[in-house]
């Protein structure tokens, strides 16, 4: 590949910066998703302790274990891409060979177009209306919207920002990826096709294009954070109200019942120690 020619835009000096900058990024987004996983495991876990079986829910009114297992999966997904892109970044920033920088290039424009599509998707336009079925299947309309809009509705302003910032990121020149998109992931039977592809992209245009696609990740894994953490205390505080009620359910039994008020003590007993589980 002859003609493989490698620009480099920027001075070593900033690369270093990058390189430190981009570690730091990373070592952060990396304990995130190690967390998330964590999280899963332990639901899960309780799960099968538990009983509880977590399916395809179709209309049917999630519970808190659905929300608290989505919103690990969303924390993991979003992590992963914004790895994968500060990743190959890296790869641009480490390259001593012309083909580094086409690498680096293509795994980019795969993790921004495959990314966008798994948290979010497209609107497609068909016979001049528009389509968002596979939009309203996403993580974050499905699944974080759903929960933000009938457990934690104090969160719907900072939503709707990431969403609008969503929405503006879905443009024509990411939709027109979709084919150097295929001959990246799929190669072709016609290899020409794929080093012309090759040949066309642009390490500048890509990262830059990346830029505000990080700004969003960061803003949403941030705003699961929130949420997570929001949830817990909603779950916490219907536990605690949930254990009263059936304390002072069973205070009652014991004056109706004062036969009984041993065990009934027993069994109020176990109420506070299950809370604290």
């Amino acid at each position: 590949m002859s003609d493989i020619k490698r620009n480099s835009p920027i001075s070593k000096a900033t690369k270093i910066r990058l390189l430190l900058e981009t570690a730091k990024s990373m070592q952060a987004v990396v304990n995130l998703v190690d967390q998330a996983r964590r999280s899963l495991n332990f639901i899960d876990r309780f799960n099968v302790i538990s009983g509880t079986k977590v399916s395809n829910l179709g209309d049917k009114s999630p519970d808190d274990q659905h929300y608290l297992r989505r919103l690990a999966e969303y924390t993991l997904v979003v992590g992963l891409i914004q790895l994968d892109i500060t990743a190959a970044i890296r790869i641009y920033l480490n390259g001593t060979e012309p083909y580094d920088t086409m690498y680096a290039t293509k795994q980019l424009l795969v993790t921004i177009n495959e990314g966008y599509k798994q948290i979010y998707q497209y609107v497609t336009v068909v016979n001049g209306v528009e389509v968002d079925e596979n939009r309203k299947k996403s993580y974050w309309v499905k699944d974080i919207g759903r929960l933000i809009s009938s457990e934690l509705p104090e969160l719907l302003p900072e939503y709707e920002r990431i969403t609008k910032a969503l929405d503006l990121y879905d443009d024509q020149e990411l939709k027109e990826m979709t084919k150097p998109r295929n001959l990246a992931i799929h190669y072709d039977k016609n290899a020409s096709k794929v080093y012309d592809m090759l040949m066309a992209l642009d390490i500048e245009k890509m990262v830059t294009k990346s830029m505000p696609f990080i700004a969003i990740l960061i803003d949403m894994a941030a705003f699961g954070i929130t949420t997570l953490n929001k949830f817990e205390q909603m779950i916490n505080s219907k536990k605690n109200q949930s254990e009263i009620f059936h304390i002072n359910k069973l205070e009652d039994m014991k004056t109706q019942h004062p036969e009984a008020a041993d065990l009934l003590s027993q069994v109020q007993e176990w109420v506070k120690n299950f809370g604290k589980l």
